[in-house]
């Protein structure tokens, strides 16, 4: 999120304009971002130009079949992978919420993986620890392939304060995957259609992602209409479709 980057300072503002001014188009990730860029920088309106990360759908399914020795990924669990950094990623929210939404269904929520490092490490497994659901709360560090996590997993989640374009959101949905993100900028209600493909859910707001938890682990009507909805938003961002619009800006300067 560009006002994520600048904070709200003139003179970052100011540096990031001056930059930007200096070519010919300007690429932005997703939708939300080049609305962003236009609506901060107006002068720039007709350099701008969106164009997702393209994904590599063949290579991402053919990763997802690597043997995984921790027995962990073969329970039932929800999925979260991102760098364990407070000030973007807040799992304190996603905790929190599993913890209690573990206490309305009387424990048989799914397990809670999480995939990531981070410095705040340390600082989330101590909050974990104080949870009353706090066995049920795994940290299995940094995987250099997350995908046989991410295609194993029952439903997906992302809580950040802020992002680009989450590409982990896109990865959850080529295998079909329930997921949940908070409706931060920019990304995830696009990636998401607008809750079309995904559950969305107020940024910090632990009542509502407990309740989406709870939906997306126990609502089986639910559950199929998201992963169907999910498998076809992911094809927009596959590698050839991104390849044909990148070609088209080229030719088009």
């Amino acid at each position: 999120s560009i006002d994520s980057l600048i904070k709200g300072k003139e003179s970052r503002k100011r540096r990031l304009g001056q930059k930007l001014a200096t070519y010919d188009k300007v690429v932005l990730i997703s939708e939300d971002m080049q609305k962003e860029a236009e609506r901060i920088y107006p002068e720039l309106r007709e350099r701008c130009f969106t164009l997702y990360n393209p994904l590599d759908r063949e290579g991402i399914i053919k990763k997802s079949e690597e043997e995984v020795a921790d027995s962990l990924i073969s329970t039932r669990y929800i999925l979260s992978v991102a760098r364990l950094d407070e000030g973007q990623k807040d799992f304190k929210t996603l905790i929190k919420a599993y913890d209690l939404a573990n206490k309305v269904r009387k424990g048989e929520m799914p397990e809670l993986v999480i995939i990531g490092k981070g410095k705040d490490e340390e600082t989330l497994k101590e909050y974990a620890k104080r949870m009353s659901s706090c066995e049920k709360i795994h940290f299995v560090g940094f995987q250099k392939n997350p995908m046989p996590w991410v295609k194993r997993a029952e439903t997906f989640v992302l809580s950040s304060k802020f992002e680009g374009l989450p590409t982990v959101l896109v990865e959850a949905q080529i295998f079909g995957k329930v997921v949940i993100s908070s409706d931060c900028p920019t990304g995830p209600r696009e990636i998401l259609e607008d809750g079309k493909s995904g559950i969305l859910v107020p940024v910090g707001d632990v009542e509502k992602m407990m309740e989406a938890l709870i939906e997306a682990s126990s609502d089986a009507r639910r559950r199929e209409e998201l992963q169907e909805a999910a498998l076809r938003s992911s094809e927009r961002f596959e590698a050839r479709r991104i390849i044909k619009q990148f070609e088209e800006m080229l030719e088009a300067l």
